[in-house]
């Protein structure tokens, strides 16, 4: 079929590189159209290369292009539609807005709707939503319907009226596009005639010829027409009395007129082809001959038998009905297919309340069972409940009388027999009408009921037509009919519900672009209970590929938070079957509000509004050094995890919000008789951290991980000032260290979490008294940055004017193509031309070192536990305890060491305060420019759990900044593991005073808190990881920071009103040779604010 509107527009893509690259270029176009809210690339610009590839896994019936000379400006793809194979789908459909309005996209839809037509489809669908103001009136001048109760689905009815044999006479003689009249209208098509939900074409000629089409919308089919050509009518109209029926419950009237006028004799016949659960009886001829001018009326009914499925048309309004008719209509021996059906209602709906009842062993529960009444018309009836063998019920009736939408119920009291175990218990529901006084069945439901113990996992079919698998934790609901995946599941712990279209499977290559025979098919269901595990297993033959069974299987297992989906390929023909690849996917919003990516050695975190990893993390498996993502909520109140089988996987595309992580697998070629078996997902529901997936990872992979290990985060947008010759990359809000005194040559370096490269703008702005570059900000033009390909520029940062050694006003701003971003810059100018002096003493015996520089002291002492003695200001008392070079006893302890003191305990060890002073510690100098300070190392001979671990302790200062850089780490020198505790503990005494005020993060939440004489103990966040002791009377204030952002390593507790304790530690494990460190700061200041800016100081320095 060929249309003037669509000669030298429109044409077939090519696969070529050439036509690739125009393609190419006409997708990163739609991004400046509002045709796609929120943008067509998603800050990802398409390649030929990928163009080619994803047309080279799609299946489609075909691709068409809208062309201007040699470019490409517009696209649609044509394809299966999900859930129904007479119809066909508008996959993409976009046309460059440089050349909208020039009829490009009206040329590819009416090109769509013919080769619909020609690949024997009788529907073409599209999806859009209502707001798409420019592109509505269009889909409805070609012919689209908004289906009603969809937002939005728009079906055209369009081919399978121009491919229809009775009207080609008509459109052999006119251009449907060019007769077709429609009243446009930007709303909802719900037009009912006769109490029948319809759509309307008319088709305007020459000289009064015509064709008018009416569409039955639930059978989504031609169900009458009218034509006239030359002066001759013929009409055919189907008419049931009503749109809906119910199931086994009375028949619904139809009547099919049929008109002739012409002006010769009309032979004619009809004949029905019923569906399954369908019936259609005639109760008048079906066939004979019209004369001129003569009409016939064949009357007949049609009946909802029993086994049919309730569609509910509030919650799925665009399903094709299955109680249909297909009628096979001759007219003068040309032969057309007219459609009419009935939405399959239950007379009497059973529902049950809670919705999905469970117990515990030997539990009682009362349980509500509902009925409802669907019809137009007062039923009264019977409600029998009784109980199997497994559950205490008695066998329980009720009467029932309900008005139309009413609703009656009675109370069951179920108690599951005495189980140690997991089990499901039956209630046997009969529903009976009482008509005529004759007692008619009409539902006849099991309700089943799991019994779930401390560890259980059970599946089972409940009332709403979902097979369920529950365990004490999740409940997991796969729908019985097509498209036969998840809808629904709900962490029961939290009471978190989810919902959509999700664990879908597709099978490739080619993959289908909407849907395909899988997504169509009603699968045999197999449900298996065991003690180690809960299945459903689908199976269902192709049609496509002879010879291929296809199994998906979903398993839940007692005591687990993760649903595992698998596969198995069966060839049961005679050919091989190659080329096949599986693919994971679905639609769900899980409300996350970060994504973690362990990514090249590193783990990323995106919680940025805008990249949620859609298009943007790479796809390639092998870029994931673990093969697992994690998506958390607020607090880690929600957490949802995907962990994917390494062997085979070609592709995985992690999402944090509106769809699954897709996983794309490539399976072997299968010889007859040959089987694959595969693993695709293990999906985890729950609470917690990222490290809650990353250790079932391990456990289900056999892999070893240290569970106490600290791991940095990486963010997707790191920005980096540091000097040129570091090779230490910091992570964003890392403070820049600036010397006063010269030009410090430095590099800007910004590293994306990008799969594929992106370009953006950047603006470096500097707080007031620093320059870059000589000014007070620079711009810089980057391109081509993705991972591992990072934007690094030579820049100078000088002082101008110095007040104070904290600048806080600095910026890095950045435009991409999809993302703006202001990253805060903190400056801290330190003086490297301060004289830095140290002295050694000895008081009473014991070694001290002080170091001072810029107003600022120190002292450390080997003899002493290898601690900090004192820290403060130059020629001030310590804002540690003090009592050196004595430990005095202090609270409940023996003994307490003054200063800031190492801790270090074995696993299991009750008293290591006593053997931590037998430890011997020697000190020597450390400077690490520009940090300058003390280290004291130390081989543990006494310690019970420690022996022969080599620990190691620097105290170091900023020259000219009140800033002390804390590291304790340890190197396990022995042959053995070894797991224990290490960090530092000190007492606060700001100006001398017992107790300050404690500013910190708890929960996500600043505090402020005032000590009372009670007892407190507070664990900080470890996302913040800081806190300020702030003593108002002095205006002192005391900072502690932990460089480590991941662990709960900062505790802080009154003791009484007479004392603080600040501690920072940690567990670690070490097997031989390994090593392990915690870096803390200590800053004086009077603003606690301060510490805000400076909580993310370098875990390494170099």
């Amino acid at each position: 079929m060929t249309s003037r509107s669509t000669q030298g527009k429109v044409r077939d893509f090519e696969a070529t590189t050439e036509d690739a690259a125009r393609l190419a270029e006409c997708f990163n176009s739609f991004d400046d159209s509002d045709s796609w809210p929120g943008g067509f690339t998603h800050g990802n610009p398409y390649t030929a290369e990928r163009v080619l590839d994803e047309k080279k896994k799609r299946k489609t019936f075909r691709v068409l292009v809208a062309y201007s000379g040699d470019n490409i400006v517009g696209t649609c793809d044509i394809a299966e539609s999900m859930m129904d194979k007479n119809a066909a789908y508008v996959g993409v459909l976009g046309v460059n807005p440089a050349y909208q309005g020039q009829g490009f996209g009206k040329a590819l839809l009416i090109e769509g709707t013919n080769t619909s037509a020609e690949v024997g489809c009788r529907r073409l669908d599209l999806h859009t939503w209502g707001g798409n103001l420019k592109a509505m009136p269009l889909y409805k001048r070609v012919g689209f319907n908004w289906v009603p109760g969809t937002r939005v689905l728009m079906e055209s009815f369009v081919p399978g009226i121009i491919s229809n044999p009775v009207f080609k006479e008509f459109f052999d003689k006119y251009d449907w596009y060019d007769t077709l009249t429609r009243e446009i209208r930007q709303e909802i098509d719900d037009l009912v005639e006769d109490n029948v939900g319809v759509y309307k074409y008319h088709f305007k000629g020459d000289n009064e010829d015509y064709l008018d089409v009416t569409v039955d919308r639930e059978a989504k089919g031609i169900c009458g027409f009218s034509m006239g050509l030359r002066g001759a009518v013929i009409s055919v109209t189907i008419t049931p009395q009503s749109h809906s029926g119910y199931i086994g419950y009375d028949a619904v009237p139809f009547a099919v007129r049929v008109e002739n006028g012409t002006s010769a004799d009309l032979p004619f016949s009809l004949k029905a082809r019923g569906f399954p659960h369908f019936k259609t009886r005639l109760e008048s001829p079906a066939s004979g001959v019209l004369s001129p001018g003569e009409m016939t009326d064949i009357k007949g009914a049609y009946s909802i038998t029993t086994g049919a499925d309730h569609l509910d048309r509030e919650m799925i309004p665009d399903t094709k009905v299955e109680t249909q008719t297909e009628w096979s209509l001759t007219l003068g021996g040309k032969t057309m297919h007219l459609y009419s059906g009935l939405v399959p209602r239950d007379l009497l709906k059973v529902t049950s309340g809670p919705r999905h009842p469970t117990l515990s062993p030997s539990e009682s529960k009362s349980v509500q069972i509902y009925v409802s009444n669907n019809a137009e018309e007062v039923i009264k009836g019977e409600l029998e409940v009784a109980g199997s063998d497994d559950v205490i019920v008695g066998n329980l009736k009720s009467q029932f009388t309900l008005e139309p939408k009413g609703l009656d119920s009675m109370p069951v009291e179920v108690t599951a027999r005495n189980t140690d175990g997991s089990s499901l218990l039956s209630l046997d529901i009969a529903v009976y009408v009482i008509k005529d006084s004759e007692r008619i069945p009409v539902k006849k439901q099991k309700l089943e009921i799991p019994v779930l113990g401390a560890a259980s996992a059970l599946v089972y079919e409940d009332l709403n037509n979902m097979i369920v698998l529950e365990t004490e934790s999740i409940r997991l609901a796969l729908r019985k009919t097509p498209p036969m995946i998840a809808s629904e599941m709900e962490y029961k712990t939290l009471g978190r519900a989810m919902s959509g279209w999700f664990l879908w499977s597709e099978v490739g290559y080619p993959f289908p672009e909407e849907g395909s025979e899988w997504s169509r098919r009603k699968f045999k269901v197999t449900l298996t209970n065991s003690d180690t595990y809960a299945e459903a297993r689908f199976e269902g033959d192709s049609e496509e590929r002879p010879g291929l069974r296809l199994f998906l299987i979903y398993r839940i297992f007692p005591g687990r938070n993760y649903i595992e989906l698998s596969t198995r390929m069966e060839n049961h023909g005679s050919e091989k079957i190659k080329n096949l690849g599986i693919v994971t996917k679905g639609w769900i919003d899980p409300r996350m509000q970060a994504l973690y990516a362990p990514i090249r050695e590193e783990i990323y975190l995106l919680e940025s509004v805008d990249w949620s990893g859609f298009e943007q993390l790479p796809k390639k498996p092998d870029e994931y050094h673990e093969p697992w993502i994690a998506l958390t909520g607020h607090d880690e109140r929600g957490l949802m995890g995907y962990i994917w089988n390494q062997d085979g996987i070609t592709e995985v595309s992690p999402r944090r919000k509106w769809s699954m992580t897709e996983t794309e697998y490539k399976l072997s070629d299968l010889s007859p008789g040959e089987a694959e078996e595969k693993t695709l997902l293990w999906w985890v529901i729950g609470s917690g951290s990222w490290r809650e997936v990353r250790s079932l990872w391990a456990r289900l992979s056999g892999n070893s991980i240290k569970e106490m290990e600290p791991v940095s985060l990486r963010s997707d947008l790191d920005v980096d000032l540091r000097p040129r010759t570091s090779v230490i990359s910091s992570p964003t809000g890392t403070p820049v260290l600036v010397d006063s005194r010269r030009d410090n040559k430095m590099e800007l370096c910004l590293r994306i979490a990008h799969g594929n490269p992106v370009s953006t703008s950047i603006v470096l702005q500097m707080p007031e008294g620093l320059l870059v570059d000589g000014k007070k900000e620079a711009h810089f033009e980057a391109s081509d940055i993705m991972l591992g390909n990072p934007f690094i520029v030579p820049v100078s940062i000088s002082v101008a004017k110095s007040d104070g050694w904290l600048h806080k006003s600095g910026e890095v701003r950045l435009q991409f193509n999809k993302r703006n971003a202001i990253i805060p810059l903190t400056f801290v100018t330190y003086d490297s031309g301060c004289d830095a002096v140290r002295e050694s003493t000895d008081v009473e015996g014991m070694d001290l070192h002080t170091l001072g520089a810029g107003g600022v002291t120190m002292s450390v002492s080997a003899g002493y536990a290898g601690s900090l003695v004192k820290f403060g200001p130059e020629n001030q008392r310590s804002v540690f305890y003090d009592t050196f070079p004595r430990a005095e006893p202090f609270i409940w302890w023996d003994r307490f060491f003054t200063g800031l003191i190492p801790i270090a305990a074995g696993w299991g060890v009750w008293d290591w305060e006593s053997s931590l002073p037998k430890e011997r510690w020697r000190l020597s100098e450390k400077d690490v420019s520009p940090w300058k300070g003390f280290e004291v190392t130390s081989e543990f001979c006494h310690s019970p759990g420690l022996k022969e671990l080599y620990f190691r302790a620097s105290y170091m200062i900023l020259p000219g900044v009140p800033i002390l850089r804390a590291e304790i780490s340890a190197e396990n020198r022995s042959t053995e593991w070894k797991r224990f505790s290490l960090g530092f503990a000190g007492v606060p005494r700001l100006g001398g005073k017992e107790v300050s005020n404690v500013h910190t993060v708890i929960n996500g939440k600043r505090i402020f808190h005032q000590p009372t004489n009670d007892e407190t103990e507070v664990a900080v966040d470890p996302e913040d990881n800081w806190v300020v002791y702030e003593e108002p009377t002095s205006g002192q204030a005391l900072g502690v920071s932990v460089a480590c952002k991941t662990r709960d390593i900062l505790e802080l507790r009154t003791l009484s009103e007479n004392a603080q304790l600040v501690t920072i530690s940690d567990w670690r494990e070490l097997d031989p040779g390994e090593k392990t460190t915690i870096v803390a700061y200590l800053v004086l200041t009077s603003d606690p604010e301060t510490m805000i800016r400076l909580k993310y100081m370098p875990e390494k320095i170099d």
